[in-house]
């Protein structure tokens, strides 16, 4: 399931109907509601946050939220080298930190659909990396710290 919708969603709607992936492979377009959002990834496996780098993007400045949502629903992320959290998902072994690259993409998603063990020690790692971003902890951290 692709949640969201974009520039990209047309082609990929078309792409998927040509390849006869209906059944398999659905988008859902923008959704309204976050809590729908969270329902589509309680119930998902892993999570895939490609960002580009390149130099129209800034997203290597940012701190983006949603690999934090995919863990903290226990999904393992596949993500590229872009933003910082990446190196920690990697390091903390809840994911992949990727380069924006096909080959490694595809490898990483069947290591985790094809290796239980690495499947599950990595979900539980992604619940346990995702605690330390809790808005009560960074509020916590940030509020104990002397100005």
């Amino acid at each position: 399931m692709i949640i969201g919708g974009g520039m990209l969603e047309n082609s990929l709607k078309s792409r998927i109907k040509r390849l006869g992936l209906e059944r398999k492979i659905k988008i859902t377009g923008f959704v309204k509601e976050y809590d729908d959002v969270k329902r589509f990834m309680r119930d998902g496996a892993i999570a895939v946050a490609p960002y580009v780098d390149d130099e129209n993007t800034y997203t290597r400045y940012t701190d983006p939220g949603k690999p934090k949502d995919y863990l903290a629903s226990g999904m393992p992320v596949v993500i590229t080298k872009v933003p910082q959290v990446a190196y920690e998902i990697e390091k903390y072994k809840c994911g992949f930190a990727i380069d924006y690259n096909k080959k490694q993409l595809v490898d990483c998603l069947v290591e985790l659909l094809t290796n239980e063990t690495k499947y599950k020690e990595f979900r539980k790692n992604a619940f346990t990396f995702a605690k330390k971003y809790t808005w009560e902890k960074v509020f916590r951290d940030a509020l104990s710290q002397s100005l």
